[in-house]
């Protein structure tokens, strides 16, 4: 009897509990939902249909109204997500393409929403605002001021290595630059991005040969760089990039000459020219976008290959927010080996300004970043950079950057004879400034 009691006492909580579980199916879940998105209850539209998603109940509406909570909540990525399982189930919703579009646009998957608008009818381009020309081009100017924070580190230079080892050594003390680029879209699914700078740079530099010691505090190169890449756009958030660095240096070099028993020194101009080429590949997942760079450069007469992965997470769903790092390892012929570390953390501040802050350490001493855009072919090391960047959307069409890098430096004699130690090490600290003005069209 007791037995009985218990059973029947268990059957009744079972019951009373079934009773106050609301019924879960599709018709509940389509009703829920579309009261939801008309009384704009964003946040009760996601975490009913969520629930619903957790039960294997799944259709058209439900992704559909997810998406849309999702984008008014501008969590882009997420937005994305629901979007492309509505439109697998039914393309032919020109609401729905529109949505799909603009969270591409505002999640920075560029390549995807001028895929998804090349199959727009006119009639839904004009609808969705979406422009007759592909967006995104532009043309940048920028200019860069580098100089040490003492500039007085020169002064007291001495060099205790003897005489009978030949060799340098270079301190770097400004940089200057000027370079214009330009970004064109050929086609939904390829761009390319060109760029010319010319860089001038002076270095305090310190040579001995042959016994005799030769210094010159204001030693000049002149650089002359062109950057071409290619983007093209494999696959549903998948890009594919391609591309070269040609780097013309001249500089000025003292060789002695003996005449009889006497000797003078006489100085050539030198052109050399170094040459850099990559191949990456990008792929967007929610909140995380993650690629893999390789590189190969023959900087300063020598080989290096170099492997970049980066990583970049979007917390909230969109551009608002972002951070990531970047892991290089770098090998030069015949048996060194670098390994490079930069960290970024990025975001909307004011809706007229945008912060970035990076931090990199390594030797950066010929390696290179951004898909190796900005080379380090100079013969100090920079062991370690921080910074800053500010953005200013000014308007539609014109937006201005601001860069500060302050790094550490590191100045060794090099001999000649590369199996000989390098000596006389110095550490020094510079000042970076660049100002960019990009026009888009």
């Amino acid at each position: 009897m007791r037995y009985r009691i218990t059973g029947i006492i268990y059957l009744m909580a079972a019951i009373t509990l079934f009773a106050g579980e609301p019924i879960i199916n599709t018709l509940t879940v389509e009703q829920e939902t579309a009261r939801f998105t008309r009384s704009e209850d964003w946040k009760s539209m996601i975490q009913t249909g969520q629930k619903a998603l957790k039960k294997g109940i799944d259709f058209y509406n439900l992704r559909y109204r997810l998406g849309i909570a999702y984008y008014q909540l501008e969590n882009y990525h997420a937005a994305i997500r629901h979007f492309t399982r509505a439109y697998r189930i039914n393309s032919a919703d020109p609401l729905l393409k529109e949505y799909l579009y603009w969270a591409y646009r505002y999640a920075g998957r560029e390549g995807d929403a001028r895929i998804l608008a090349a199959g727009f009818s006119q009639e839904l381009k004009r609808k969705a605002g979406v422009p007759d020309r592909f967006p995104g081009e532009y043309l940048s100017v920028s200019l860069n001021a580098g100089f040490p924070v003492d500039k007085s580190f020169t002064d007291d230079y001495v060099n205790d290595t003897g005489l009978a080892i030949n060799g340098s050594q270079f301190l770097s003390k400004t940089l200057g630059y000027a370079d214009v680029g330009l970004y064109k879209i050929f086609s939904p699914r390829l761009s390319v991005y060109g760029s010319y700078a010319r860089l001038r740079k002076t270095s305090y530099l310190y040579a001995q040969e042959n016994g005799v010691a030769v210094t010159k505090p204001d030693y000049v190169t002149n650089l002359n760089q062109i950057y071409l890449s290619g983007t093209y756009h494999v696959a549903q958030g998948t890009d594919l990039t391609f591309g070269a660095h040609f780097i013309n240096l001249v500089y000025l070099r003292d060789r002695y000459v003996f005449e009889g028993l006497q000797g003078r020194i006489v100085t050539d101009e030198i052109t050399d020219n170094d040459r850099l080429s990559f191949v990456s590949v990008f792929h967007s997942f929610p909140y995380v976008t993650t690629g893999m760079t390789a590189l190969f450069s023959n900087l300063n007469q020598n080989n290096q290959i170099q492997g970049d992965w980066q990583l970049t997470v979007y917390p909230l769903g969109n551009l608002n927010l972002y951070g990531g790092f970047i892991l290089s390892y770098v090998h030069q012929d015949p048996d060194e080996n670098m390994v490079i570390t930069d960290l970024l953390m990025g975001g909307k501040l004011l809706s007229w300004l945008w912060v970035e802050g990076m931090y990199a350490t390594g030797d950066l001493h010929h390696a290179s970043r951004h898909q190796g855009y900005i080379v380090y072919n100079g013969m100090d090391v920079i062991t370690r950079r921080i910074g800053g960047r500010w953005i200013f959307p000014v308007s539609d069409d014109l937006t201005i950057r601001l860069n500060y890098t302050y790094q550490n430096h590191e100045s060794s004699f090099r001999p000649d004879n590369t199996s000989l130690p390098e000596t006389n090490p110095i550490h020094y600290k510079s000042h970076s400034i660049t100002g960019a003005l990009q026009w888009n069209f």
